[in-house]
C-alpha cells in the first residue's frame, strides 16, 4: 500500500490547517514535504521509528519528508483532537535563508539530517508556538498567505525552533561532514525516485559508494 500524500511539489506546496478539530484519529502515512504538527487539544500515541511517544496538549512533533508515522487518538465525548498542521516543500524557503547560514544549517539537519529528538513536549505557559501559528492564520485572510507571508512565517518559525525547541547539533555528527555529505545524497536520490522500485546496488553505483556502506549509513 502507498502511504505517500501527495503534495504536488513546487513554488506553491504549501498546506496551512489551522485547528483542525476530530473526535478521533488512526493513520499512517508519510509526507513529500516536511511536516509540523502541534496538539492544543486531545491524548493518543505517535509512532515514528524512533519509538513511541504520548500525544497532549503542547506535543510538537516535526516529520521528515517521506518519513512514516503511526497517529492514533482514541474516540471519546471528552476528547476532541485539536491540532494545526503544517506541511511545505523545503525548496520553497531554502533559497531565502542563504543571507543566514546558522539558520540555513540547521534547516537543512531538519531536512536531511539524522534527528535524535522529534517529539517535544513544550511547557504549559510557553505559548510561543501557537502564538506564531496564530498570528499567520489571521494575516493568511482565508487562503495560505502570499509568498513573502509564508517566508517570513516560516523564517520566524524556524529561528525559534532553533534557539527554544531542538537540542543542538551533536558534535560528533557535525564533525563528521563526510557521512553527513553521503547522507544527503542519498536522500536527494530517493527523493528524485521515490516512484521507482528501490536497489540497493544502483544507488551505490550512482553516489560511488559501496553497497556496504549505504547499508551502513541507512541503519
Amino acid at each position: 500500500m502507498n502511504y505517500i500524500v501527495p503534495m504536488g511539489l513546487g513554488p506553491d506546496s504549501f498546506m496551512f490547517n489551522y485547528r483542525n478539530t476530530t473526535s478521533s484519529a488512526h493513520w499512517k502515512h508519510a509526507h513529500q514535504g516536511i511536516e509540523l504538527l502541534y496538539i492544543y487539544e486531545g491524548r493518543g500515541e505517535i509512532a515514528l521509528e524512533l519509538g513511541q511517544h504520548v500525544l497532549a496538549p503542547g506535543t510538537l512533533v516535526l516529520f521528515q519528508p517521506y518519513q512514516l508515522h503511526l497517529v492514533k487518538v482514541p474516540e471519546s465525548a471528552e476528547n476532541s483532537y485539536v491540532r494545526t498542521n503544517l506541511t511545505f516543500d523545503p525548496l520553497i524557503i531554502d533559497p531565502y535563508l542563504t543571507p543566514f547560514p546558522e539558520l540555513q544549517r540547521f534547516f537543512r539537519s531538519l531536512w536531511k539530517g539524522y534527528l535524535t529528538k522529534q517529539v517535544f513536549a513544550l511547557p504549559s505557559g510557553d505559548t510561543r508556538i501557537p502564538d506564531i501559528l496564530e498570528e499567520f492564520n489571521a494575516c493568511r485572510a482565508g487562503g495560505q498567505g502570499t509568498e513573502e507571508e509564508r517566508v517570513l512565517f516560516l523564517i520566524q518559525l524556524l529561528r525559534h525552533l532553533q534557539k527554544h525547541v531542538f537540542p543542538p547539533p551533536s558534535t560528533e555528527y557535525e564533525a563528521n561532514s563526510r557521512v553527513a555529505k553521503h547522507i544527503e545524497l542519498m536522500t536527494d536520490w530517493l527523493e528524485r525516485r521515490f516512484t521507482e522500485p528501490f536497489r540497493l546496488e544502483a544507488m551505490a553505483e550512482q553516489l560511488h559508494l559501496s553497497p556496504y556502506h549505504v547499508s551502513h549509513l541507512f541503519k
